[in-house]
């Protein structure tokens, strides 16, 4: 188990742009390639405007997966699969799944999301450029909305 640094920055509620203030700590489970596990202490912040609650994850973590970003991005760009032998204690074929049908799913949403932010030039419609693709617009998205 490790602790997450956290930035010197006031983090801002992604809500209503409050200001968030620490309430306290929690486990968060990272499955890494391999099914390797490992255990996050988390930090858990409180909107002092909207009283919501927020947890601090690192870029490595998805929000509501316990998969790391990396494994779940080499799913959708086709680098992870159920046919490979290092990944056989990877994530099952019905995750997989969901995961390439939620993408399908949020698609236009992303390139949506591109477009209006003034990044669409920077990166290929998904159908010209296949590979990578998803770890480039998540960063991206990452970077801008939080």
């Amino acid at each position: 188990m490790f602790f997450v640094m956290s930035s010197d920055d006031t983090p801002v509620c992604p809500v209503c742009g409050g200001t968030l203030k620490y309430r306290d700590t929690r486990l968060r489970i990272r499955k890494k390639e391999g099914g390797v596990k490992e255990y996050l202490m988390i930090r858990r912040l409180r909107c002092t405007e909207c009283h919501r609650h927020h947890n601090e994850l690192p870029d490595c973590l998805v929000p509501h997966k316990h998969y790391e970003a990396e494994v779940i991005s080499g799913v959708l760009d086709g680098i992870v699969t159920s046919e490979d032998a290092d990944s056989e204690d990877s994530p099952s074929l019905l995750t997989m799944l969901r995961w390439l049908q939620w993408f399908r799913m949020n698609l236009a949403n992303i390139e949506g999301f591109l477009r209006t932010s003034g990044l669409a030039g920077a990166y290929p419609p998904y159908h010209l450029q296949q590979r990578r693709f998803f770890t480039c617009c998540t960063m991206v998205m990452l970077l801008h909305l939080f």
